[in-house]
C-alpha cells in the first residue's frame, strides 16, 4: 500500500481517473477494481527534517466488493484501508485503519540520539462530501498506541477545467493534534534530550532541551496534481505540494525547515 512518506499524494492514483469517467461509459463493476503503480517522491525524511529523501513507493488504489478500499488512509494523510459504510450519491462515510512508518535514527543526522521509533496505527473515520467537482472531507483517529495520541484533519480538493485525457486538481489540507500526537511527531523526552546534546551534529546549533509539545494546528498542505491519461488504462501524473508547520509544531528543535515542499512524479494502471 502507499506508503506515509506519499501522504497527500496518495489520492493522485484516484485522480487520474476521476476527471475522466464522465468521458466514457460507466461499465458493470467487477469485484476487485483500482489501479496499481509507482511514483517517485521528494520529501523531507522526516516532518520538519532539513534533508531530503528521495524514494520510489508503489500506489495503490483498490476497491474490493464497492465497499473495502485499499490505498490512502484517513482523506489522504497517510496508506491504510478502510470500509465505506455509507456511499449515497454525494456522500461518502468510511471507517480507516491508517498506518505511519517507523522513524529510525538513523535516518537523518538531526535524529541522532533519539532512538529508533517502530510502526504504528491509527483508527478512525472520514467523512467526504462532494458538490460538482469541488470534494470537502474531514476525519478524526485515534492511535492504537496511547501514546500516539489522536488527530483530525480538514481538506478541500477543486477538480480544474482540462483537455480531453487530461487532469489537474488543487488540494488544501489542515491537520490538527492532541498532546500525545504532538509529542509523538515533535516532542523530545528528558532522556532523549540528553542524549541529544552528547552527540552533536552540525544540523543541531547547540545542546537540545527536552520539549513537551501541546495541542493545537500541527500543519497545513496545499497541491497541484497534473496529469494525462494514455489510453483508457493507463496514466501519468506529477504532484508538488507545499506544506508548513504551525504553533508547537514549528517550535520543535526538531523541525529545522519550517516551510517545506514535496514532488512526485508517476504512472498508474487501471483494471
Amino acid at each position: 500500500m502507499i506508503l506515509h512518506h506519499l501522504k497527500r499524494a496518495s489520492l493522485l492514483a484516484p485522480l487520474a481517473w476521476g476527471a475522466l469517467e464522465a468521458q466514457s461509459p460507466a461499465p458493470a463493476r467487477p469485484f476487485v477494481t483500482g489501479q496499481l503503480g509507482i511514483f517517485v517522491l521528494s520529501t523531507q525524511a522526516y516532518p520538519g527534517s532539513s534533508e531530503r529523501w528521495v524514494v520510489p513507493l508503489p500506489a495503490i488504489d483498490l476497491r474490493i466488493a464497492q465497499r473495502i478500499y485499499v490505498g490512502s488512509g484517513a482523506a489522504g494523510v497517510s496508506g491504510g484501508a478502510g470500509v465505506y459504510l455509507v456511499e449515497r450519491g454525494a456522500l461518502a462515510w468510511s471507517a480507516d485503519l491508517t498506518l505511519v512508518p517507523n522513524r529510525p535514527e538513523e535516518r537523518a543526522d538531526a535524529l541522532a540520539g533519539m532512538g529508533d521509533r517502530g510502526w504504528g496505527a491509527y483508527a478512525g473515520t472520514t467523512i467526504a462530501l462532494r458538490a460538482g467537482a469541488l470534494q470537502a472531507s474531514v476525519s478524526a483517529a485515534k492511535g492504537v498506541e496511547g501514546r500516539m495520541g489522536s488527530f483530525a484533519t480538514a481538506g478541500l480538493a477543486l477538480r480544474l477545467p482540462a483537455p480531453r485525457w487530461w487532469f489537474a486538481q488543487l488540494g488544501g489540507l489542515t491537520v490538527f493534534g492532541d498532546d500525545e500526537n504532538l509529542r509523538w511527531d515533535f516532542g523530545v523526552t528528558p532522556a532523549q534530550a540528553v542524549r541529544m546534546s552528547s552527540r552533536p551534529v552540525p544540523s543541531r546549533a547547540g545542546p537540545v532541551e527536552a520539549y513537551a509539545p501541546g495541542a493545537g494546528l500541527r500543519e497545513w498542505r496545499g497541491s497541484l496534481t497534473v496529469g494525462r491519461a494514455l489510453g483508457t488504462r493507463l496514466a501519468v501524473s506529477a504532484i508538488g505540494t507545499l506544506l508548513r508547520f504551525e504553533g508547537d509544531a514549528a517550535r520543535s528543535p526538531l523541525t529545522l525547515d519550517r516551510t517545506s515542499w514535496e514532488a512526485g512524479v508517476g504512472a498508474t494502471w487501471r483494471f
